[in-house]
Order: C-alpha cells, then structure tokens, then sequence
C-alpha cells in the first residue's frame, strides 16, 4: 500500500495511517509502497522508512521542495539522500528501486540524467 499524496481528505495521506491500514488487516501478502516525494511533504522520509522498512515491497523515488509534489529528480529538492539511503541499506533492501519523475527536460537528457542520479544514490546505499 502506497503513502499517498497528503491531502487531509482521505486515509492513507500519512505514512502512520498507511501503516495503521496494513497492521489492521494483517495479511502476510501486504506490505508498502513508500514514495519519498509524497513523504517528503509534511514528513520525513527517513522517519517514515523507519516505519514500513520491515515489509516494503517497492520504492517510488524522486524529490520536491517539501511543499508540493514535484516528482523531480533526486538531489533537486529537499530529501535527505544520504541519510536516507544509509537508512535504507539498515533495512537490507534488495527489491524493486522506482525512479517516478516527471519529465522537465527533453527524453535523453532525462534519460540520462536519471541514470546518473540513479548510480549517486546506489553508491550510497553500498556505503560509498
């Protein structure tokens, strides 16, 4: 289950609720979907790692200013990189690793350049 974009209007808009949802029907098949771009607005993203490390499925990374969702690239907004990918390797998580950006620049050049963050953050995650 994916922490959605907050709004106050419906459940899910915090990453807790997400985990209040999940906790409650308990199924060994549901786990989370953590988008650093929505927790990013209003939380910390590696506060809430610490809350769905445990059974996180997939990622959807990108970044923002921490006012509106952006979807931009990594390291072009306010998400603490470092610390969360450090937190993120204390998880041991191996799965499925989402670039989720918006197209701000000509294909190859996002191409590219999603690439080249991409590489940044894993060399961050190996502790380099």
């Amino acid at each position: 289950m994916e922490n959605s974009l907050p709004t106050k209007l419906r459940l899910g808009d915090t990453v807790a609720e997400v985990v209040r949802l999940v906790e409650g029907i308990g199924a060994d098949n549901l786990g989370y979907c953590l988008d650093t771009s929505h927790a990013n607005i209003g939380e910390d993203p590696v506060a809430a790692l610490g809350l769905v490390g445990h059974k996180l499925m997939t990622l959807h990374i990108s970044d923002n200013d921490g006012q509106s969702d952006q979807h931009a690239l990594p390291f072009e907004g306010t998400v603490d990189w470092p610390a969360f990918m450090t937190a993120l390797r204390a998880t041991g998580y191996q799965d499925v690793f989402m670039l989720e950006v918006r197209a701000t620049q000509e294909p190859k050049w996002m191409l590219r350049e999603a690439k080249a963050r991409f590489e940044r953050l894993m060399q961050m995650y190996e502790g380099g």
